[in-house]
């Protein structure tokens, strides 16, 4: 199984997927240079082999390869970004927005999660 955080900023999550699922390819993808420098070497000094950090834009990476994809943005790209997805990501595959919709696409499932954010993950399975 292959996991890919879009924008995975500091590599928190990447962290805490690839110490739960040792038997997952937990990869994130990441912008902005400080980030993603401070990602890639705390990756590197302590998660394990399954994981790592990708320096670049998500519009241009290929979805099609990846189980799960998630995505933690804003509401802005969710449109566009879900067109990407559609197209690209495999059948029998997910998509996982952290608290933004799709504008006029209902989520198959959206699991509430007990934190104080009121945290909403929106998921569409293809």
């Amino acid at each position: 199984m292959r996991f890919l955080d879009i924008g995975s900023g500091l590599g928190g999550l990447l962290m805490f997927v690839g110490r739960e699922r040792p038997n997952v390819t937990v990869e994130g993808i990441e912008s902005a240079p400080l980030p993603f420098a401070m990602a890639w070497l705390r990756l590197k000094l302590t998660a394990g082999p399954n994981v790592r950090a990708l320096y670049g834009d998500f519009w241009g990476h290929d979805l099609s390869d990846y189980d799960v994809v998630y995505a933690f943005l804003s509401p802005a790209p969710m449109a566009a970004l879900f067109e990407k997805v559609k197209k690209e990501m495999k059948p029998g595959s997910m998509f996982i927005s952290n608290s933004f919709a799709v504008p006029e696409v209902a989520p198959d499932e959206i699991i509430k999660v007990d934190d104080k954010r009121k945290t909403q993950l929106l998921i569409w399975r293809f």
